[in-house]
């Protein structure tokens, strides 16, 4: 019988005139290149982050009976991400106050981003489930990333007594911060612009579209800067067979994992990926959706300008209208 590959690495090289070589990819004869050391359970890693030298990685532990619900979050550490992979040292590294979907609300999941803005390494984290879910924010000192027997011991962007916001080592889930203007996304990238300052794109829960937000600050406010771009079908109008009457309750599909790829994009634009699955989350439906859907469960590429339409926004390297062209 196959082997389901959870995580892999690929690695291409690009050419000063700015095309690739072939993916060199790596993963062992059998099994995972990342292997969770869990019985039953895997990693699927969503986030990561080059830290001076020392790669860090956000994976979410799962198992056959959980699916697509997370058992667990890790930070893996890379500390001679230069060499070849087989040769990487990979640590596997406890990220506390995870909370499970099935478990006491809300739940809490620490992997949709991470940042590195000297001296910090940001976690964006999701907050709750489904249309109610929000983004919250953690911190760890990234010097300390690159010390031996680290133990993460993350600040969490909480409201005081007074309301007023402080970042605190003493977790309470009920005064945690959620990031105004963001909803809350199981992964994404946040990165940095001159033309715009912090950005991201993000598919907002059960939507089919990639929207744009901008802050000056990681913290927020964020603005909504409007739609990038609009899946094309079938993602937005496929319905289950099984599901009547027909409306967005009945969606087959759902959309979600917009990152941009500024390593990917040529001078003056924007590289965008996403990714589709079933709603129903059940493994025989992937199974038949792979085989009948041309793109099913591949990761889309988009390429489009680089700012949006307006003035950007005043912005500072700390803590409505549709773009045209994205394609």
């Amino acid at each position: 019988p196959g082997t389901m590959i959870h995580n892999s690495v690929g690695i291409a090289e690009r050419g000063k005139d700015g095309s690739f070589g072939r993916i060199a990819k790596y993963w062992p004869d059998k099994g995972d290149f990342f292997p969770s050391g869990i019985p039953g359970e895997f990693f699927w890693p969503l986030s990561g982050v080059n830290v001076d030298g020392v790669i860090l990685i956000a994976a979410n532990h799962h198992s056959a009976a959980s699916g697509l619900a997370p058992v667990g979050n890790s930070l893996l550490r890379i500390d001679n991400p230069t060499d070849d992979p087989d040769d990487w040292n990979v640590e596997i590294l406890s990220l506390p106050n995870f909370r499970p979907l099935g478990g006491p609300p809300p739940a809490l999941v620490w992997t949709t981003a991470l940042v590195h803005l000297h001296p910090h390494v940001y976690i964006f984290g999701l907050l709750g489930n489904g249309l109610e879910a929000r983004t919250v924010l953690a911190r760890i000192r990234a010097g300390e990333a690159k010390a031996r027997d680290w133990s993460p011991r993350p600040e969490y962007l909480q409201r005081g007594s007074g309301g007023h916001l402080h970042w605190t080592r003493d977790f309470a889930p009920d005064r945690l911060h959620t990031v105004r203007g963001l909803p809350g996304t199981s992964e994404s990238t946040v990165q940095y612009s001159s033309e715009t300052g912090w950005f991201t794109y993000q598919i907002p829960p059960l939507e089919f579209e990639i929207r744009l937000f901008t802050s000056a600050n990681l913290e927020g406010p964020w603005r909504d800067r409007g739609v990038a771009y609009r899946l094309p079908p079938p993602w937005p109008t496929g319905q289950r067979p099984d599901c009547t009457p027909t409306g967005p309750a009945c969606r087959a599909y759902i959309a979600y994992a917009a990152k941009s790829h500024p390593e990917l994009a040529p001078p003056g634009a924007r590289v965008v990926s996403y990714n589709v699955n079933l709603g129903s989350g059940q493994l025989p439906d992937a199974e038949r959706a792979a085989d009948r859907v041309e793109g099913f469960y591949v990761p889309q590429m988009i390429i489009g300008p680089q700012s949006p339409t307006g003035p950007p926004d005043q912005v500072r390297p700390s803590s409505t209208g549709e773009l045209p062209g994205m394609r």
